[in-house]
């Protein structure tokens, strides 16, 4: 489980927009090409859109039947040649596919549970027993007691990084279903990010 969240902490920082350069111009270059296609509606003056719908770029064509994603990742190894590796920077997000959280935390609070449990049979069987120098009296409150610590501090990390996902599921506008199971969360992303990753030269990649 510890593996998984540390996977999945990483993982989504790699996807922030301060720290994935190509996902934030892919966002401006999309909304800029939105306005210009909605030139003279109500739609061309748009300040963002359904991040959902940004795969529209590899379906809107041009008449030599190029897509939009073409065009972009063209203008983005302009601005930033190195920019065509950016999977390489993203290798944390793609390992996020082999968890879920229904698969991550299965039982987690009961086995707490049991071991609060224990901690407290544990306390209430040492302090029946007057000698203070007994081995289960000495050690084993404090031993049940750490392992409940270390149960809880998982929990608590489990629970922090479950938030910044639904923090991006809310940044994004994902629907339901990707707020409910992360693996489609990040099957969305790495389906748009290998689809991206065709429309850039190949021959420069490292």
């Amino acid at each position: 489980m510890e593996e998984g969240l540390v996977v999945f902490e990483a993982g989504f920082k790699e996807i922030e927009l301060s720290n994935c350069w190509v996902l934030k111009r892919v966002i401006e270059y999309t909304l800029a090409l939105g306005n210009i296609l909605n030139g003279g509606t109500d739609k061309g003056q748009a300040d963002g859109f359904n991040f959902e719908s940004i795969d529209k770029i590899f379906n809107i064509k041009d008449v030599n039947g190029k897509p939009a994603a073409f065009f972009i990742c063209q203008e983005l190894v302009k601005e930033n040649p190195d920019c065509i590796n950016y999977k390489q920077k993203l290798v944390n997000f793609y390992a996020t596919k082999r968890y879920g959280w229904e698969n991550l935390f299965p039982g987690f609070e009961t086995y707490l549970w049991s071991c609060e449990s224990m901690y407290q049979k544990a306390k209430a069987l040492a302090d029946k027993i007057d000698d203070e120098t007994d081995e289960f009296k000495m050690k084993a409150p404090i031993e049940m007691n750490q392992v409940v610590k270390s149960v809880t501090d998982i929990m608590d990390w489990y629970k922090a990084v479950k938030k910044q996902w639904e923090r991006y599921c809310k940044y994004f506008d994902f629907n339901d279903e990707k707020k409910d199971e992360s693996q489609k969360f990040t099957k969305w992303f790495i389906e748009f990010f290998d689809t991206l990753d065709k429309y850039f030269p190949k021959q420069k990649k490292k």
